[in-house]
């Protein structure tokens, strides 16, 4: 029981000199501020469904159309989101600043954008547990569908054009 307590208190103690140790060490210098700063004043942005991009046939042919280098598969994919949007973007003031340079690296007035986004993320296929399905998913294939692991991004597709004016 008394080493028990005699070991407590030299956690207690290691923690508290850690502490007090991090508190100087962060109180004598400033903390790194960004390399590269992009900053924008006044975003303003329309999103618009439009009919012609509603149901997943229409938005998978949207999609092929807008990544059409991207091979799409043979075999049908599900996706558990699948959206697409008519966008305009509009930024009276771009600057991007590089750390201890006082003058922009890039500075863009009235700038706008527009375009057709797309979210998508394909259905997730579930584990499988019978011997004979463990030796293809190895291979990366389940059923005949390509296995696709859960911490995988959500694929999205977008185009944009834009038109930059000096102001």
């Amino acid at each position: 029981k008394k080493a028990d307590e005699l070991s407590e208190a030299l956690e207690r103690k290691n923690a508290q000199i850690y502490y007090n140790r991090s508190n100087a060490l962060y109180e004598q210098s400033s903390p790194r501020t960004a390399v590269l700063v992009a900053r924008g004043q006044g975003l303003e942005v329309i999103a618009m469904a439009d009919p012609s991009m509603d149901g997943d046939k229409n938005a998978i042919t949207l999609m092929k159309e807008i990544d059409h280098v991207s091979p799409y598969p043979d075999e049908g994919v599900e996706y558990s989101t699948l959206w697409a949007r008519c966008i305009q973007a509009s930024l009276p003031l771009v600057e991007v600043n590089l750390r201890d340079y006082p003058q922009p690296l890039l500075a863009l007035h009235e700038v706008s954008l527009s375009g057709r986004l797309m979210g998508a993320e394909e259905e997730a296929i579930s584990t499988v547990a019978s011997s004979a399905s463990r030796s293809s998913a190895r291979e990366g294939r389940v059923c005949g569908a390509e296995r696709r692991r859960h911490d995988q991004p959500v694929q999205r597709h977008g185009e944009a054009r834009g038109r930059f004016e000096e102001a």
